[in-house]
């Protein structure tokens, strides 16, 4: 899947990210980049849901630095099938902090999401 996606694997280093509740989130530093690799499926959702949560997230990525959209691999999908039918996708990775529950944040958040409601219409 990495080849699809332009990532050499090539002493790459993957490491599963805590948190989440319906995907299994891996970071892979790679000599091409720093990657997050997102295999969608505790839910059961399907390609196309996912490929609507991807054109949402491309459309508001355009209008916003906050919201990086999922690359697109040679073939231009966001999308991987995997053998065993598990999909796949993969993002460019942005480093920050997760977790934090003051007010101050919580403000922030809202405004972020505010601003995302807006860029989506």
């Amino acid at each position: 899947m990495a080849a699809r996606f332009g990532i050499e694997v090539a002493g790459a280093h993957a490491v599963a990210l805590e948190g989440g509740y319906s995907n299994e989130t891996m970071r892979v530093d790679a000599a091409s980049g720093t990657f997050i690799v997102r295999r969608y499926g505790r839910l059961h959702v399907t390609a196309a849901e996912v490929a609507f949560e991807h054109a949402v997230a491309t459309h508001a990525a355009a209008r916003m630095d906050e919201i990086v959209a999922p690359l697109r691999d040679r073939d231009g999908r966001t999308l991987a099938i995997a053998p065993d039918g598990g999909i796949a996708a993969v993002f460019p990775f942005i480093d920050g902090v997760t977790g934090r529950r003051d007010p101050a944040t919580a403000r922030a958040a809202a405004r972020v999401l505010a601003r995302f409601q807006r860029a989506v219409r």
